[in-house]
């Protein structure tokens, strides 16, 4: 049987999209061995995954390091433990930022397979962030990735200004190691190859798995109209919109329930609560992904207002996979998920304000009926699409062909 090493710097439910993804695979995938090596302690680590007789489960809490300087150094400290791991396996599977693993596993021998799954833009932006549309914004990518940064963390921005060029070069360079990239959407596959073709010349694209525990099922939406929204206070998903959307529905006093999700400083939450009603805006902060689960299937819409190259949004895809109708930006991999389901007349251009605004309205007038009548047609296309695609098995290949 095939042995594949999986290098995950931190494991599902820590992470989001990507560590969603590589859970999703490692449960689903039964005839291949895997050691996952990651950071996330072993009883954090879902029940599912540590019960599977080919699956172990290597500790090292050194790999949860925040920034990638320090995270490579510590690596490269550890080379003989690495190597030993590397030597027992077929394959070395990588899904986050551990890009010297790949260089090591070459220097070891060069039969050793060597994936990377590439869940953001890491060889064009230190950090993997950026800002769409990309044929546009290209030639300032370092200086939003750099600004982007600092907005989230001073250390973390000082890093990109002083090293963030080097890294980014540098992984490109690692990457060269890599037999196959996947690339979860045709648009980021697009965005590499266009930019860097040799490493353009070794990627597919395989798009993401909806979770095994979202079943299809008929969607009852709330009696009042109403909208999810995930991206907290960051401005790249959207929060300017979204305080936009706000003051809108509140001037109008439109008969609609907000629900927001993500992470808020005090300040912003203060400003919130202050301003707008509490009868229609519910503020939950970060919240069990399960939970939020449950709110996608009440209600109507998901409002997703991102402005970046979002590569496939598990916002998107479990929204659609639950009935919840995506009110989102026209970026990254979201057109291909709505492609050829009502919800492609509510994408809109998310520096137009306007055209956001006429989309929500427009999604908040129709009546339960329609509401229901397309929630389940976007459901229904959505797990017909991905079974069609079907990403776990075209993993699996990719894990044994020679």
């Amino acid at each position: 049987m095939t042995n594949v090493l999986v290098v995950s710097e931190v494991f599902w439910p820590e992470g989001s999209g990507g560590e969603l993804a590589t859970y999703m695979y490692l449960k689903k995938i039964s005839n291949i061995n895997f050691t996952l090596l990651t950071g996330t302690p072993y009883e954090n680590i879902p029940e599912d995954i540590k019960s599977k007789n080919n699956i172990e489960i290597v500790y090292m809490p050194w790999l949860r390091e925040k920034h990638r300087v320090n995270l490579w150094i510590k690596l490269m400290r550890n080379r003989d433990f690495l190597t030993k791991l590397i030597v027992k396996h077929d394959i070395v599977y990588i899904t986050r930022e551990a890009l010297p693993v790949m260089k090591m596993a070459k220097q070891i021998a060069q039969e050793i397979k060597v994936i990377y799954h590439l869940h953001g833009y890491m060889p064009l932006s230190y950090n993997s962030i950026i800002i769409a549309p990309y044929e546009r914004t290209q030639k300032f990518t370092f200086k939003y990735s750099v600004y982007t940064t600092l907005k989230n963390n001073f250390v973390s921005g000082l890093i990109a200004t002083l090293l963030g060029g080097f890294l980014t070069w540098y992984s490109r360079r690692l990457l060269e190691y890599a037999d196959t990239i996947v690339c979860v959407s045709k648009r980021q596959r697009h965005i590499i190859a266009s930019t860097l073709p040799d490493l353009g010349r070794k990627t597919i694209c395989i798009y993401n798995p909806i979770p095994d525990d979202i079943l299809i099922d008929t969607k009852e939406p709330g009696n009042t109209p109403s909208l999810i929204y995930v991206g907290g206070s960051s401005f790249i998903k959207g929060f300017d919109l979204l305080q936009l959307l706000l003051h809108i529905i509140s001037e109008e006093r439109l008969d609609l329930n907000i629900y927001i999700l993500g992470h808020f400083t005090r300040d912003i939450l203060k400003k919130l609560l202050d301003r707008y009603s509490k009868d229609q805006i519910k503020i939950l902060g970060k919240i069990a992904h399960e939970k939020m689960r449950r709110i996608y299937r009440k209600t109507w819409a998901l409002f997703f207002p991102a402005i970046t190259e979002e590569p496939l949004p598990y916002a998107v895809l479990e929204a659609m996979a639950t009935g919840t109708i995506p009110l989102a930006s026209s970026v990254g991999g979201i057109p291909e998920l709505v492609h050829g389901t009502s919800a492609e007349s509510f994408l809109y251009n998310p520096y137009s304000p306007k055209e956001i605004i006429d989309k929500v309205f427009r999604r908040v007038k129709l009546d339960r009926r329609e509401v229901k009548r397309i929630s389940d047609e976007i459901m229904r296309k959505i797990f017909t699409k991905m079974r069609t695609h079907d990403p776990v098995g075209r993993l699996y290949r990719v894990f044994i062909e020679r």
